[in-house]
């Protein structure tokens, strides 16, 4: 897990000093604004970043951990794949390297990839080091998990531009996993969770992500 030091501003109001992007910077005023109705809970405020592969998840994660740590609110992101179960993580890839993948493998990979226990025990170990804890990751706002977060948020992309995104993360990472592997696991995953759990209704704010620099809100619902 990344962890962050906090930097303080001599501004009167340090979060007009941070350079981001226009758009990219209203976007963190407004989940600032939310934030600051949920600190008084002398606790971490827990912030969720969900939506599909490839949207952006890590990028838009750190940029606001940047953001806040800039304006002296410690944070820290944790990635929800260091919780990945590895022997389902390593079936699932080597049975569909070898096309032995079947309908109860997709299932098992939807249900159990990830250790949600193991997750929960670690992050609630944070608590008391952190302002804000940042959770990023894919079907985090499951049953099983949603009750955690304070605030969150979904990032919305167009789906070509999420397979382009993960064709040239592979090229970056010399990944020579097929295409099908986003299409026919992450992809169709995502769309089952999509309707099962509707994480764009649970959310607080969807934003439009296909723009790293530009992310625009869809939907803000402050409480």
């Amino acid at each position: 897990m990344k962890v962050s030091n906090s930097s303080q501003s001599t501004s009167s109001n340090p979060r007009d000093n941070i350079k981001l992007p226009d758009k990219m910077t209203n976007v963190f005023h407004s989940i600032h604004d939310m934030y600051n109705t949920k600190n008084q809970v002398k606790t971490s405020v827990i912030i969720g970043i969900n939506g599909l592969d490839c949207s952006g998840k890590t990028y838009f994660s750190k940029s606001l951990e940047n953001y806040f740590t800039d304006v002296g609110v410690s944070s820290v992101v944790v990635d929800i794949d260091t919780f990945n179960v590895k022997v389902i993580e390593d079936h699932t890839y080597e049975s569909f390297s070898k096309k032995q993948f079947t309908d109860k493998d997709l299932e098992m990979y939807y249900s159990q990839i990830i250790d949600f226990n193991l997750a929960r025990k670690k992050i609630l170990e944070l608590i008391d080091n952190y302002s804000i804890i940042i959770i990023e990751g894919i079907f985090i706002y499951k049953k099983e998990f949603v009750d955690l977060f304070n605030i969150k948020v979904f990032l919305e992309i167009d789906y070509q531009i999420a397979i382009k995104r993960f064709q040239l993360r592979q090229k970056r990472n010399n990944d020579t996993r097929s295409i099908e592997i986003f299409e026919e696991i992450w992809a169709s995953t995502h769309f089952r969770y999509l309707k099962e759990i509707d994480p764009k209704n649970l959310s607080d704010l969807v934003i439009n992500n296909s723009d790293y620099s530009r992310p625009h809100i869809i939907k803000n619902c402050k409480n």
